[in-house]
């Protein structure tokens, strides 16, 4: 048998590495680009060379939207930037077509090509451009599902900004999420956690239940909701908050605090151009504090205290 050295001093210099160069060659020739990259843990990767080359499910073609057709978990790895899209304020950045989704965006950041520019007043008044897009970043249910909703989608864990229509649309649950400078509304979900949406063009927050969350000088409403908890919502251009129930939160320096349909309580309602608290059919309050909205007028227009409250200082409201 020959020895290692002998073979290696018996192959001439300049084809000493041509089997391993061809094994290299072998091996990448035989690579599926298009086959979804799955990390060490199950969870398939997303980013935007994965975006453009498409695959990343059987029906993704190459290009935006990702489209997410199988259920499973999924993870960004990088941003996805829709910018330099044919017509970036029309394309949508990810399209579920699946139930059982969970989009773990990474810290990462789905970018669109709108800016919202808050005048500086409070409340706010928005102007952004482009206008009249349709792209949505996570776009969860209306287009190949036959109900027009995906159940069990989640999307956690980043930002999701300029997109030409809205951040998050039609998911089950958000959480941790930052929506921002879309030109309609952040995020529409059924639950939405620990969020927030900062000048949207329209509304900051939709949803069913919304905990721990904050809304800013958004064009219209800042958070809308059945059960509203432990919210801040301030410089929004009409309404702080929506809701019918509406627990432990703040609304300062909308055009109105808060309107609601059912019972605020243990809630902080602030420097609104308008009224504090509304409630356009019935409807109560207790355990609230209002000061200085509605110039320093009436604080509550409509509803029944059901417990003490403090406005303008004393017990006796509205």
């Amino acid at each position: 048998m020959q020895s290692k050295k002998h073979v290696q001093s018996s192959t001439p210099p300049n084809r000493k590495f041509q089997p391993a160069v061809l094994g290299l060659i072998l091996v990448i020739g035989s690579f599926d680009f298009a086959a979804p990259l799955r990390a060490s843990d199950g969870v398939i990767e997303i980013n935007q060379v994965r975006a453009e080359v498409g695959g990343v499910t059987p029906e993704d073609t190459p290009g935006f939207p990702v489209t997410l057709s199988q259920p499973g978990s999924y993870r960004l790895t990088g941003n996805l930037d829709v910018r330099n899209t044919a017509n970036p304020e029309n394309t949508t950045a990810i399209q579920v077509t699946s139930n059982d989704v969970q989009i773990d965006l990474g810290g990462f950041a789905i970018l669109g090509p709108v800016v919202c520019t808050p005048n500086g007043s409070q409340p706010t008044t928005l102007s952004c451009s482009p206008t009249g897009g349709t792209g949505i970043g996570v776009e969860g249910g209306g287009y190949g599902v036959p109900d027009g909703l995906t159940l069990n989608t989640r999307v956690l864990n980043g930002t999701v900004r300029g997109m030409g229509a809205g951040g998050v649309f039609a998911a089950h649950r958000v959480e941790k999420v930052i929506a921002s400078s879309n030109g309609s509304v952040g995020i529409i979900a059924y639950s939405v956690a620990s969020s927030e949406a900062h000048s949207n063009g329209v509304w900051g927050i939709n949803a069913v239940h919304c905990t721990d969350c904050v809304a800013g000088t958004n064009g219209d409403e800042g958070i809308r909701a059945s059960v509203v908890e432990r919210a801040f919502s301030f410089g929004n251009t009409n309404i702080g908050v929506v809701g019918d129930i509406v627990r432990s939160s703040l609304s300062k320096d909308n055009q109105i605090g808060i309107r609601a349909f059912g019972v605020v309580s243990d809630t902080s309602v602030e420097s609104n151009v308008g009224w504090g608290l509304e409630f356009p059919l019935s409807g109560g309050y207790r355990s609230c504090a209002l000061t200085s909205n509605n110039s320093g007028g009436a604080q509550v227009s409509g509803g029944t205290e059901f417990g003490p409250n403090l406005c303008r200082g004393t017990t006796t409201c509205p």
